[in-house]
Order: structure tokens, then C-alpha cells, then sequence
């Protein structure tokens, strides 16, 4: 671990006044090291983007979404941590040893433990009164009677999943799982969800929520707030109830207002557990700006106008990629092809600086 953690300027005002502890008591003890390939980062600035509807903003996918485990960078098949510090996978392929980062917090300040595990899997995924059927990589026992993996608590840091049958494939899949409601998952913000669920708030009081937010049933309420189903909540979708209840992520950015309909404005999460080589904290960027349009016409605008830095992979259309080839080399952008899972993966950087190396690049 890089020594002589780093301060964001961003947050030294809030450190001072006591309203954020300093940074060493907002990392975990052993946070996940960025860099190796590339120049240590400045801080400051904010990156503007576009979004076409005014709740989700798909696009900060790319930014944003942090995967429990995920695939090296540099040889794009070695599966590396990430959210989750270590695992083991017993010879026969049916036990894992998943050991979790002492000291995480989710945005909120509050720590990340096993009970946020324990509870999205045994209250949420194997509970009755919201779930008829568990996902299935929780139930994966080669074909067998169904049987559903055994959860083990060791700690406040450490857990076991057990398989009736082998299923080595389970850390390609938690490359997918993110740690809010949003995939398959197994890492959910329990104290958050736990106010809307009725095996840990009373019952009327619950009613009563339910009936405040317009809705007929708890289940409603907590599948809103807290349901597996409603992917990107905090991180990429924003519905108008999270201004005044902030859902927790452990994503770079967490939402900072929304000013207007569709205006979503983020800042940098102050309890964001990753750092660069020389232990600055991330993310370097202290803020991103998603403006609500309705037209692709007006995405086009903006990026010969200028007032884009990125239109992500959601914001652009291989309808205009001859747009986008003929106008790169006068319009101070690039257009760059991504390897991905996925097919819609076209994405333009706009470059506001000009780097004598940009050839290169």
C-alpha cells in the first residue's frame, strides 16, 4: 500500500471544520492501488456529459459502476479484486473463501461488513415476501434438486459460499455483480435497506411509508429503494425520491443535486477506497455534469460546440460514426473503439488539450 496517503484539495475545507474525518480513517486499511501504466493524475475539474432520459444517465456506467471482482486491465482475462480483497476456491470448486476490505465504507460513511452480504442474500434474495425465486447463481447445484448455496458468516470480514455442485465460474459472474441493487448481487447496503423492510421496521410504520410515497405495499416500497431489479440506483439512475434519501454506493461519484429536471450533478465521493500509486485518493476528478437533452441532433451540437468532454457508449450511434471520423481531426475529439462485452461500445473523448504525443495515444 502507497504511503503518504493524499488529501483532495476538494475535501480539505470539510476535514478542517470535523464535518469528514481525514482521509486515512475514510480508506480501508488496505485500499485497491491504481496506476502502473500511466503519469500520476491532477485533481480538480469536472467532466461534462449528456443523457437522453431525465432519470437515467446510462452513460456514467463507464464511470461509475465498480464490480466486486473484475478483469485485469492489462490482460483483460486474469480476474483481479476489486471491491472484494481476496478469495479462495476450495480443489473441488464448490466452496469459496471470500475475504472483504477492512475499514470499506459505503458513501455514507458507514462500514461495509458481512452483514450487508448476510442480509442481501438471506433477507432479500431467500425471502418469501419479496423474492418467489433467488437468482440463479444462487441455487446453481449442477442440475441437481435446485439446492441453494450455503452462506457461512466467519466475520465481520470474511464468508463462505458453499455449492452442492462445482461452479467455478462464480468469479467470472461476480465480475458482473455490483455492490448496490443493480445485476445479480450479493452486497447491498443493509442498513439503508433494512428501513424498508418489515423484518426490521414495525409494520404500520412501514404502512405508512408506503402510503407517503404513493405506494400500495412495503414490497413496493423496499423493491423501489432497495430492489434487486432497480439497476444503477445512486450510480446511474436517479429517481426523484433519492435527493432526499441518498441511496449508499461505493461508486467514485455520488450525487451532489438535481436542479432541474434531467440536471444531474455529481461530486466526488469523499469515502472512495481506491488510491494512485503515490496513495492520493481517488477519483482525481472532482465533479460530473450530465445535461438532459432529447435529440441526438443536439449531442452533435454540443461536441462541435465544444461543451462535451465524453459522450459514452449510450450517447452515440454508429448511424453518425462517419460524423464522428470525418470531423475528429478539426473537431479536438477522438474516436475510440472499446474491447467489451457488450455491443454498444463506441465512445468519444473530446480533447481540450492538445498533447504533443497525441499520435500516440
Amino acid at each position: 500500500v502507497p504511503q503518504g496517503r493524499q488529501e483532495p484539495p476538494m475535501l480539505q475545507a470539510k476535514v478542517a471544520s470535523g464535518e469528514l474525518p481525514p482521509v486515512d480513517e475514510r480508506l480501508p486499511e488496505n485500499p485497491a492501488v491504481v496506476g502502473g501504466r500511466d503519469a500520476i493524475g491532477v485533481y480538480g475539474g469536472e467532466v461534462r456529459m449528456i443523457h437522453f432520459d431525465p432519470v437515467w444517465c446510462v452513460s456514467n456506467y463507464d464511470w461509475n459502476a465498480e464490480r466486486l471482482l473484475h478483469y485485469s486491465d492489462i490482460d483483460l482475462r486474469t480476474i483481479v479484486p476489486n471491491v472484494f480483497e481476496a478469495w479462495e476456491v476450495s480443489p473441488d470448486g464448490t466452496t469459496f473463501t471470500i475475504k472483504m476490505r477492512k475499514g470499506l465504507k459505503w458513501s455514507d460513511g458507514e462500514p461495509v461488513t458481512t452483514e450487508d452480504v448476510r442480509f442481501f442474500i438471506e433477507d432479500v434474495w431467500f425471502y418469501k415476501e419479496l423474492n418467489a425465486a433467488p437468482m440463479w447463481q444462487l441455487r446453481f447445484d449442477g442440475g441437481a434438486n435446485n439446492a441453494p448455496a450455503k452462506l457461512e458468516v466467519i466475520d465481520d470480514f470474511t464468508f463462505k459460499l458453499t455449492y452442492a455442485a462445482s461452479f467455478g465460474a462464480l468469479p467470472a459472474h461476480m465480475t458482473r455483480w455490483e455492490p448496490v441493487g443493480n445485476w445479480p448481487s450479493i452486497l447491498q447496503p443493509a442498513h439503508f435497506c433494512k428501513k424498508y423492510h418489515n423484518k426490521y421496521t414495525d409494520q404500520a410504520k412501514l404502512d405508512q411509508m408506503a402510503k407517503d410515497a404513493k405506494l400500495e405495499t412495503w414490497v413496493q416500497l423496499f423493491n423501489q429503494r432497495c430492489g434487486p431489479s432497480q439497476w444503477g440506483l445512486g450510480v446511474w439512475q436517479f429517481p426523484a425520491w433519492i435527493t432526499s434519501d441518498p441511496f449508499p454506493t461505493l461508486s467514485p461519484w455520488i450525487l451532489k443535486e438535481i436542479p432541474q429536471e434531467g440536471l444531474i450533478m455529481m461530486e466526488r465521493n469523499p469515502y472512495y477506497w481506491k488510491v494512485d500509486l503515490e496513495g492520493n485518493q481517488l477519483p482525481y476528478i472532482d465533479s460530473l455534469r450530465f445535461d438532459y437533452i432529447t435529440q441526438t441532433d443536439a449531442a452533435k451540437l454540443k461536441l462541435a460546440q465544444k461543451e462535451l468532454d465524453a459522450l459514452g457508449m449510450h450517447d452515440v450511434t454508429m448511424a453518425e460514426y462517419p460524423f464522428y471520423k470525418e470531423n475528429e481531426p478539426t473537431g479536438n475529439f477522438q474516436v475510440m473503439d472499446y474491447i467489451s462485452c457488450m455491443s454498444d461500445r463506441d465512445v468519444l473523448f473530446p480533447q481540450h488539450v492538445i498533447y504533443k504525443e497525441a499520435s500516440k495515444l
